[in-house]
């Protein structure tokens, strides 16, 4: 599956009139946070939704929320700026140093992911390390038991 692009890092804070709007999921719409057709061969599709009154909301601009189109604060934790290079993402949980590997696993079963990055980019990285797709966020952590 297509990965979205992080359009904002934050929340886009909108007044919303009654009616029926398309979020987009792809990220790459230049009319954040709805779509605009850019989406087209990405793969992902615009979410559409209903507003039924006027109402302040703010709209998810990382694209990893959990409650779509709406902002779930997912982007405090996991967005971040990977510039290009080498990476090692803890598979563990034990470093010190989450998300990255600082040697923690030896002795354990885990090793590090290792990958890297030739564009600089946004990306959500994994921190509950039940993702199927490393070291990227999938929202697995949202099925986990707390």
């Amino acid at each position: 599956m297509t990965r979205p692009l992080i359009a904002y890092d934050e929340p886009i804070l909108l007044e919303l009139e009654p009616g029926t709007y398309h979020w987009c999921q792809c990220g790459r719409s230049k009319e954040q946070p709805f779509c605009d057709g850019s989406h087209e061969g990405s793969g992902i599709e615009p979410l559409e939704f209903t507003v039924t009154k006027k109402k302040r909301h703010a709209m998810c601009g990382c694209k990893h929320t959990g409650n779509p189109p709406f902002c779930d604060n997912a982007h405090r934790t996991k967005v971040m700026l990977l510039d290009q290079g080498r990476y090692s993402w803890c598979s563990c949980g034990l470093s010190q140093k989450q998300p990255w590997c600082d040697g923690s696993h030896k002795g354990t079963e885990y090793t590090p992911f290792v990958f890297h990055v030739d564009v600089p980019r946004r990306c959500a990285v994994c921190d509950c390390k039940h993702t199927a797709e490393p070291p990227f966020c999938d929202n697995s952590h949202r099925t986990l038991d707390e």
